[in-house]
């Protein structure tokens, strides 16, 4: 052997015509050979590694740690472009017979097919998971036959650009590198029946179409080391392997026993084996060292088999005997004889076959009789048949029908755990999530688990021997969960570390039953999940008990927790060629029950997997496919929809993303980039990145379709209906610059804030935009008509369904109406004597005629003060009105404009007759029984029993009734949070928005501080109680006089009068801040519904 490159890997090739070999290594060059001794070699330096290469006429074709591969022309190995490119570097190529299509592999996981006449089309194949490490094109150029890090043989169709076959066959490993076997696998040639595949102890060749291996050749014990490289001679019957520690063995695959063994000296591991393709006896080999050896006469003259002989007179004799008549007797003998044995030897095993093919008699006699006819070169009475094409006419067998079959089942998608890395890495991620990092380490040397927090203030880091071989793990901010899928001695189990338990013990594991296997796990609050291969899903306590236990309609693919949710994705069935069937289903848990929220299908893009499922921060369920779609579960409208493509912020078609998490507020994915893979490596320890929510909307280059996504995705991160009215008021302006008139109408009917409404017809007004402004202003008065007639509806509903719960209400609350009836009546009595004297008022004149029509209604004017108060004339106006008039003459701006300040207007004009004309309802008490029910309503109030409110002219508050309940632990803790709650959600304009998220926080907020909450509003009640016995005690009985009955009397009317002002302007705040007003038995039902 000679010393040609520098130590490292080192390949050789022949030409076509077999006269020159060529090499390749590590040294960066190409060096060009006649023959070992040959001193005026060539050399094509490259400059960088060269892994691969192979010869076609004057061009060289080189695989480089480039990430391409480059054509070199001879003899003066200029540069003639690149093939194809790649992310990561090329580890090998291969050659069609016809010289047409080259075929390579990289270190991305992908491969690549390059039409040499066409460089422009290229055909990529993509489902390896590690680097390749092989490739091999089919002579026929129908199939290509790739070996990966991952373990697994695949093998291509190319035209559809699919694997036909994929099995595991070699152990796994990370890189190139770490790899224990090249796994070159090599076609037969010209026909490409057979595929080669080396093995460690053995070579396996597989048939075609078939895929099923046809026999096996066995290594002896005496030959050494790892076979990884397998070469087929040119006659396509003899077979060369070599091993990782120096041994060359040669084959005949027809004898199947291997004829010639060879040992290199020094026993290094062999890098590459080849034939002379002219003489078919040479071989060319190459070891770790760069050194190349040669081979002569490997094949004598009894080995090698020729396709023609000469013609002897042994074979002139041959085919004389043929057609003798003694021949021909023979061989009907022959025939005779073999249908005898058949007939009477397989029927005991007729009626089996008939059932299973009924052509299998057929074949299994057309299979004897060629075996007959051609096993042997001899005929019946010794002499020779040298001849094919007579075989070959009488043993012809009958051809069958083809078979129909339908397309081929999609293989189901594994189980896996969610931000983690293979199972097979000696160094690798169990779960990197939002709290904290797992990682792994299995070695020979060691064999551990490390656990990092991101927060330390959660819990210092931990460490775990992994003698048991946990692969699976999740982690929260109370436990670790770890998992193993055991083996034949050991059965599958949990282990689960309780940091957060406030005793000694806690750490605990339990076992799975027998044959029952872990495949998925998931931590929450105070559970966790573990679903098995018998589609069982186990929940157990973090303490360890088990707590329930339910069945999945298919077998589980991963799971995921957070908080008290749950989802868990299986299979639903087979889904169409190429796509996964994967259903989910999202659970409630809480102490009490588990609630199954939704059971539906998991979109998924074509021919996709599913590669992450989790929680956002907020809580809401995300997904994530092989192509990079993000979607987020929508649950108000049960609907997943898709908010980011992490493709789209990759720099080549190889690079991925690895998601770790995501939050909503702001919108953003936590992730790793990777360049040439689907994962990161352990070392050096990746920097997540983080991308932008981004919805699939069209259109999104210009101003309309980027408001339009900021707008749908504002409003599905909030979840509220108040939120993107900036947006949705930047698009109206948008629309009005466009001169869209009606698109700017439709967004304003997606407005639901009264201030929005207002500054869009202010804007319309300015703008010049006329009968937009007026059409505006028609849809918000009827907006405004429809919100008043839906809170009476809604009154009329409380009221109803409170007095159907509590009878004595209902008689109680008629009693009440039919005393308030009565004194509206007498209050329209008064108020017609006094419009009979007043004079007729006229209307304000104004410059611009109002573009919303008020709705006539009968003149009210303000009811009698007592006879206590100042009189007060109601034609006088007071010079801020006379201010606001002057400015609304004098301003530009249109009516329409106006129209919520008219409401409001219209509001505080309004009495007491006519707001409570609202609520009255039809009076079926007869005449007779009103002045009684008067009575005792009037008894009732001089008894006490009517409530007293604070005066709102400056007078000390007077104590509260007895009736009046006390002040609940939600009130006062509303009360001390409002306005913590309104600064965290500056979005929220409406009290009642308010109101309602104080519900949600007071439902999250722990039992203790509730009791706190609970003391707190007991003691105050007590109190309350304790000073109004005290001034019980020191009031003088007034009751029995005249003069103290008036004095009440007109107190009362002023506190009706106080009471209905403030109801107004507290109506008028709540129309400001664009909510509605919260009535009494609202807040009631709301306060009630907190505290349970």
């Amino acid at each position: 052997m000679q010393m040609f490159h520098c130590s490292g890997h080192t390949e050789v090739c022949y030409n076509r015509s077999g006269t020159t070999f060529y090499s390749c290594g590590e040294d960066g060059g190409i060096r060009i050979w006649k023959h070992l001794e040959d001193e005026d070699h060539q050399t094509l330096e490259i400059g960088e590694t060269v892994r691969s290469l192979r010869v076609l006429g004057n061009k060289v074709f080189a695989g480089t740690e480039s990430n391409t591969v480059q054509s070199y022309l001879l003899p003066d190995g200029s540069p003639d472009g690149i093939l194809c490119r790649f992310t990561a570097p090329v580890t090998h190529i291969d050659l069609s017979e016809d010289g047409k299509k080259l075929v390579a592999g990289a270190g991305d996981f992908a491969i690549k097919v390059v039409d040499l006449q066409d460089t422009s089309d290229q055909v990529i194949l993509q489902a390896h998971s590690a680097p390749i490490l092989s490739v091999a094109i089919d002579p026929l150029t129908e199939f290509v036959a790739s070996t990966s890090c991952d373990g697994s043989l695949k093998i291509w169709n190319i035209s559809e650009k699919s694997w036909e076959k994929s099995i595991v066959l070699f152990p796994k490993c990370s890189d190139i590198s770490l790899s224990k076997t090249l796994a070159r696998i090599a076609w037969k040639p010209k026909d490409g029946q057979l595929l080669a595949i080396p093995l460690e102890r053995e070579i396996q060749l597989y048939e075609r179409d078939s895929w099923d291996v046809l026999f096996t050749l066995k290594i002896e014990e005496e030959t050494l080391g790892v076979t990884s490289v397998v070469s087929w001679c040119p006659d396509g019957v003899h077979l060369a392997s070599i091993t990782s520690v120096g041994f060359i063995n040669v084959w005949n695959t027809s004898s199947k026993k291997c004829i010639k063994s060879f040992k290199e000296r020094k026993d290094l591991p062999l890098r590459c084996v080849v034939w002379n393709p002219k003489t078919g006896t040479s071989l060319a080999f190459t070891n770790n060292l760069g050194q190349i050896g040669i081979l002569d006469q490997v094949l004598d003259g009894s080995d090698q088999q020729t396709k023609s002989k000469p013609e002897s007179k042994e074979t002139k004799e041959d085919f004389t005997d043929l057609f003798d008549d003694m021949a021909d007797d023979d061989l009907l003998d022959a025939v005779t004889q073999a249908e005898r044995k058949l007939q009477e030897g397989s029927d005991e095993d007729m009626d089996e076959d008939m059932n299973l093919d009924p052509d299998a008699d057929l074949r299994r006699k057309d299979k004897s009789l060629s075996n007959l006819l051609i096993t042997d070169d001899t005929s019946q009475d010794g002499s020779n048949i040298a001849d094919d094409t007579s075989a070959s006419v009488v043993t012809e067998p009958k051809s069958l029908p083809p078979l129909v079959t339908g397309p081929k089942p999609t293989p189901l998608q594994k189980p896996f755990i969610p931000s983690s890395t293979p199972v097979h890495l000696s160094s690798r991620f169990m779960k990197w999530n939002m709290v904290g990092v797992i990682r792994c380490y299995d070695t020979d040397e060691e064999s551990s688990i490390d656990v990092e927090f991101h927060d330390t203030s959660v819990h210092h880091s931990l460490h775990f021997d992994n003698q048991l071989n946990h692969n699976m793990a999740d982690v929260n901010s109370q436990a670790v969960l770890l998992a193993t899928e055991g083996d034949e001695d050991t059965p599958s189990q949990i282990r689960c570390q309780y940091f957060a338990s406030w005793d000694t013990q806690k750490e605990w594991s339990i076992s799975m039953p027998k044959d029952e296997v872990v495949k998925a796990l998931a931590l929450g609050k105070d559970f966790l999940a573990v679903g098995t291969n018998k589609r069982h899903v186990r929940i157990f306590t973090l303490s360890g008990i088990q707590k329930d236990l339910f069945c999945l309609p298919g077998p589980v693919v991963t799971m995921a927790a957070d908080e008290q949710k749950m989802i868990i994705v299986y299979h639903q069935g087979p889904g169409l060629p190429g796509d996964q069937c994967l259903g989910f289903q999202l659970y409630q848990l809480s102490k009490k029950a588990k609630a199954v929220v939704v059971d539906s299908r998991l979109p998924l893009s074509a021919k996709s997997t599913l590669t992450w499922l989790g929680f956002t921060v907020e809580g809401t369920a995300a997904s994530v496919d092989s192509n990079g779609i993000v979607r987020l579960y929508n649950q108000q409208s049960s609907a997943w929809i898709s908010v980011a493509n992490t493709k789209s912020h990759a720099k080549g078609k190889s690079d991925h993303h690895w998601i770790i998490g995501m939050q909503e507020s702001p919108a953003q994915i936590r992730c790793v980039s990777c360049k040439g893979s689907t994962f990161p490596p352990t070392l050096p320890r990746p920097t997540p990145i983080l991308l932008p929510f981004q919805l699939p909307l069209c259109d999104l280059e210009a101003d309309k379709g980027q408001l339009e996504e900021m707008y749908l995705r504002e409003k599905l991160m909030a979840g509220t209906n108040t939120a993107g009215q900036d947006t949705l008021m930047k698009m109206f302006a948008l629309s009005c610059r466009a001169e869209r008139e009606v698109r700017a109408a439709d967004v304003c009917k997606m407005m639901t804030t009264q201030h929005a409404w207002t500054l869009a017809i202010k804007y319309a007004s300015r703008s010049r935009k006329m009968l937009l402004a007026e059409k505006l202003s028609e849809m918000a008065a009827e907006l405004l008509r429809a919100d008043s007639s839906e809170e009476e509806d809604e009154d009329e509903d409380d009221t109803w369904q409170r007095r159907r719960k509590d009878p004595r209400r209902r008689e109680r609350s008629d009693m009440e109406e039919d005393d308030h009836q009565e004194e509206e009546e007498e209050e329209e009595d008064e108020d017609a004597d006094q419009d009979d004297d007043m004079p007729e008022m006229k209307p304000i004149p104004t410059k611009h005629r109002p573009l919303v029509m008020k709705p006539k209604q009968k003149p009210s004017l303000i009811p009698l003060t007592p006879v206590s108060s100042e009189k007060r004339n109601p034609f006088k106006k007071s010079a801020s009105e006379a201010a606001k008039e002057t400015q609304e003459e004098e301003s530009p701006t249109l009516g329409g404009a106006n129209v919520f300040d008219n409401m409001k207007k219209r509001q505080s004009n309004n009495t007491d007759g006519q707001k409570n004309k609202k609520n009255q309802k039809k009076d079926k008490t007869p005449p007779s029984l009103r002045g009684t029910k008067k009575a005792q309503m009037t008894l009732s109030s001089m008894g006490g029993k009517k409530q007293e409110k604070p005066s709102s002219e400056g007078t000390k508050s007077e104590p509260k009734s007895a009736s009046q309940k006390p002040a609940s632990a939600f009130q006062l803790w509303f009360e001390e949070n409002k306005s913590t709650i309104a600064a965290e959600h500056p979005e929220v304009e409406s009290e009642t928005e308010i109101f309602k998220l104080a519900i949600q926080k007071w439902r999250e907020v722990d039992t203790e501080t509730k009791q706190k909450w609970n003391h707190i509003a007991s003691n105050q009640g007590s109190k309350e109680t304790e000073e109004k016995d005290d001034t019980s005690k020191h009031e003088s009985p007034a009751a029995g006089t005249t003069t103290d009955k008036k004095r009440k009397r007109e107190e009362d009317d002023k506190e009706n009068n106080n009471n209905n002002e403030k109801k107004l302007k507290a109506k008028n705040v709540f129309a400001k801040s664009g909510g509605g007003s919260l009535n009494k038995s609202t807040i009631n039902k709301l306060a009630n519904f907190a505290r349970d």
